[in-house]
């Protein structure tokens, strides 16, 4: 996983060592490392996080989606202007 990857995940969920359970799948397409991965992480009190890292794709997303009862907060990294919305 890229540095940046999980920083959205350290800062606005429970701490990773309470996660119960992690599920993760990588796949080797060039250079015999893995370019791409998916991982998500269970938390206690139904909280999951869900990752996507692919380093072959030409386009960069860097967004976190926290999803509330009646609104959802969107951070995008790579907004210039406005990295948070509701």
């Amino acid at each position: 996983m890229g540095p940046g990857a999980a920083r959205p995940v350290d800062n606005g969920l429970p701490d990773p060592a309470e996660a119960g359970t992690l599920i993760a799948t990588g796949q080797v397409h060039l250079n015999g490392f893995e370019d791409l991965a998916y991982l998500t992480i269970y938390f206690p009190d139904r909280v999951i996080a869900h990752i996507n890292v692919n380093w072959l794709s030409p386009v960069k997303v860097r967004t976190t989606l926290i999803g509330g009862t009646k609104r959802m907060l969107v951070w995008n990294d790579l907004e210039a202007d406005e990295k948070v919305s509701i």
